[in-house]
């Protein structure tokens, strides 16, 4: 019993150990890409932020169109 107790107070420390790390490494990620942002906006960024936006859009009213049912068919002649 001593052994296991023991086994499981350093299983908690490892495990507290490595969850402050990842929060670390997330927090210093984190500073590092807000301190390369640049200062002003730049009209690439614009445009792809913009792109993005405009595809997030078509994405959601396609799973709209595929959650309805039965998709349209193109007219036959």
């Amino acid at each position: 019993p001593p052994l296991a107790e023991a086994h499981a107070a350093l299983t908690g420390q490892l495990e507290g150990g490595v969850a402050a790390y990842e929060r670390l490494v997330v927090t210093a990620a984190g500073y590092l890409a807000e301190d390369a942002r640049p200062e002003a906006a730049h009209p690439a960024a614009d445009r792809l932020t913009e792109a993005t936006d405009l595809l997030h859009g078509v994405a959601g009213a396609l799973a709209e169109l595929r959650a309805v049912g039965t998709p349209l068919r193109a007219p036959t002649r």
